[in-house]
């Protein structure tokens, strides 16, 4: 039976990792700083440009210890200072991945008088395209973050656009293991990830 979670607001659109990919049994999503995989019955596929090598092996995905509900992440109150929304850019609309190029930006010629890559005409080389008709899901079209810049679990100072993005999935659980500047695991209702945490000033793993 296949897992309905989607994963994709966890890839990064402009890094090497644009879509989810399966790989042994599991659906799997990375932008290079957060990464989650879900159980599936579905065959090994690869998506965008493949997948990490190594990314079932991370030993990080051992990791045990007492379970912490995720908190619910909190929006700034409307007298703060509000910040735009990094998904949209405080643009309001949705981005989608642009297919012809699949989120490079660029597009190789294979013909000989025009050798090379050039800006993608599909998306003018921004790697995305803008669905003007579409409000942007994660800000709930307002063009501002729904969420603080960071906030401290288990010790560690994890970016608020991550937080909230965890705190979505289904019975969102962090792993309390390890030091403030170590790898965060957190486990869902049908799959687990990791995050890395801001790095703390003043604060060293050291003993």
């Amino acid at each position: 039976m296949m897992n309905e979670i989607n994963i994709t607001m966890f890839c990064g659109g402009e890094s090497r990792w644009p879509k989810p990919w399966i790989l042994a049994g599991k659906e799997c999503a990375t932008d290079g700083r957060i990464a989650v995989r879900i159980q599936t019955d579905e065959p090994d596929a690869v998506s965008g440009h493949g997948k990490p090598r190594s990314f079932n092996d991370v030993c990080s995905w051992a990791f045990d210890g007492p379970l912490v509900t995720w908190p619910d992440i909190v929006p700034p109150a409307p007298d703060e200072p509000q910040t735009a929304c990094l998904t949209c850019g405080g643009t309001k609309v949705t981005t989608i991945l642009c297919e012809r190029c699949e989120g490079e930006g660029q597009t190789h010629c294979a013909n000989t008088c025009c050798s090379g890559s050039h800006p993608c005409p599909d998306c003018n080389g921004e790697g995305v395209i803008w669905d003007k008709d579409k409000p942007c899901e994660e800000c709930n079209g307002t063009g501002q973050l729904l969420y603080p810049e960071s906030v401290m679990i288990c010790g560690r100072k994890i970016a608020g656009n991550y937080a909230h993005k965890i705190s979505l999935l289904p019975n969102a659980k962090a792993v309390n293991f390890g030091k403030p500047n170590d790898i965060l695991k957190f486990v869902f209702d049908g799959g687990e990830g990791l995050v890395m945490p801001l790095k703390q000033e003043g604060v060293s793993n050291e003993s």
